[in-house]
């Protein structure tokens, strides 16, 4: 038989709010918005990209990189905008990895 078991952790942070405007409702929902927002990311980033296995390494070439994906992401971000339908980006990814030019005529680019 499994026990369930619980845990507590305490955190501090710094806010501009004031005591009255930052209750421990609030707080935490900024929290998670963010941390929501960053983990959409990094997983685009990371398991449609494999951006963790990339062989680039040295000099500019991370950061560039980084930049190329993102610029990806964008760009596939204002295709699903774009489409009546929900997508699956890796698929949306897949298919138009094969031909790019579609991307930008969909954009109207």
């Amino acid at each position: 038989m499994l026990r369930k078991t619980s845990s507590a952790e305490i955190v501090y942070g710094i806010t501009s709010h004031t005591q009255d405007s930052a209750s421990a409702a609030r707080l935490l929902a900024y929290n998670r918005d963010h941390w929501g927002i960053e983990n959409a990311l990094h997983w685009r980033r990371d398991a449609v990209f494999a951006e963790d296995r990339s062989p680039v390494r040295k000099g500019f070439g991370p950061q560039n990189m980084a930049a190329i994906r993102n610029l990806a992401i964008g760009l596939l971000g204002m295709v699903v905008r774009t489409l009546s339908k929900k997508v699956d980006f890796p698929s949306l990814l897949r298919h138009h990895a094969r031909s790019w030019r579609h991307v930008f005529s969909l954009l109207g680019l």
